[in-house]
């Protein structure tokens, strides 16, 4: 049996990690994914070592596997020429420069959209390519601390990060499946789609369940929860509660 994208061509101008996880899902479901980075030295992540696999670097190993690899200089005249040429022949095209830069390079969206309208365009940036932060540079720290990821697995003495980069993991994730549901549109339509995906949006995502119950007034139902003295590994629903009787904090499940 075919592989679900069989005879989908992917075009993965990312590095590190957000972009290349998501474009390497894509992979993992059976499309072509051409990744193409700067002769200067590539993705960053190949310097991100030791660790080192089989003389690699581990972390560039990790979130780029079932991939092709091209080197091209994208800011010269005959570099331009070699990757329109790739977009001609592709199916989505996944970057995660800072917001500008495909513009000034010429391969922005309505540049692109304009020559291949059935191209799935997908942008992973920190914080969209609209709005006052757009122009900032964004990071898997940034976006947890700004999205009080810290709180709730540290302390309110000493707040602490998650021990996986969760926001770079979800924005590929996220990117990953609207470019799924983009492709499936097109089939329909002929159209192709401009997906803006941001670390800024993803990194409240694990916590829509503790937001939802908060607003719902789950404080008068359960009276003890205050989030500003819940230690920082606790969730309302699951994990350590407060006891009622003596005041220590007792593991448990509530359920619906």
């Amino acid at each position: 049996m075919p592989a679900a994208l069989e005879g989908i061509r992917v075009l993965d101008l990312t590095q590190i990690m957000a972009g290349p996880f998501c474009t390497m899902l894509l992979a993992d479901l059976g499309a072509e994914v051409i990744k193409i980075e700067n002769p200067r030295g590539g993705d960053d992540s190949r310097h991100m070592a030791p660790p080192y696999y089989n003389g690699e670097s581990a972390a560039f190993i990790a979130m780029n596997r079932n991939k092709y690899g091209i080197a091209i200089e994208i800011r010269t005249s005959p570099g331009k020429q070699v990757l329109w040429r790739l977009i001609e022949t592709a199916d989505v095209l996944v970057e995660n420069f800072r917001p500008g830069t495909m513009e000034r390079l010429g391969f922005g969206f309505e540049e692109v959209h304009a020559r291949y309208p059935a191209l799935v365009y997908c942008s992973i940036s920190g914080f969209g390519h609209t709005g006052p932060y757009r122009e900032r540079g964004g990071f898997d720290l940034v976006a947890q601390a700004m999205s009080g990821v810290l709180s709730v697995t540290g302390s309110p003495e000493e707040p602490a990060k998650v021990g996986v980069p969760i926001s770079d993991l979800n924005a590929g994730l996220y990117a990953s499946h609207a470019i799924l549901a983009a492709l499936l549109s097109r089939i329909r339509s002929g159209d192709g789609q401009y997906i803006d995906t941001r670390r800024a949006v993803y990194r409240h995502l694990p916590f829509r369940s503790s937001a939802s119950i908060y607003y719902l007034g789950v404080e008068r139902v359960l009276g003890y929860w205050n989030c500003s003295q819940t230690p920082g590994d606790r969730t309302p629903l699951i994990g350590s509660l407060p006891g009622i009787r003596n005041g220590e904090w007792l593991d448990c499940y509530r359920g619906g």
